[in-house]
């Protein structure tokens, strides 16, 4: 994943497109999905040893 940035804009953007379309937001669980779909493969096996550090924050924001 070289391109934080980038992954941040493309999932902000897709996820504000679709906003007030179902009348809905979106649950935590599309949310992390949306994050992981390109970067996570759960049958890849990482070299050892391995440090893995995950902070994901989901701020609800109700209007």
């Amino acid at each position: 994943m070289s391109h934080h940035g980038w992954v941040m804009v493309s999932f902000l953007t897709e996820l504000l497109s679709s906003y007030g379309t179902n009348g809905r937001c979106a649950d935590d669980t599309k949310i992390i999905d949306n994050l992981l779909k390109e970067t996570y493969n759960k049958h890849y096996l990482p070299a050892h040893p391995v440090y893995v550090r995950v902070d994901m924050w989901v701020q609800e924001i109700y209007i």
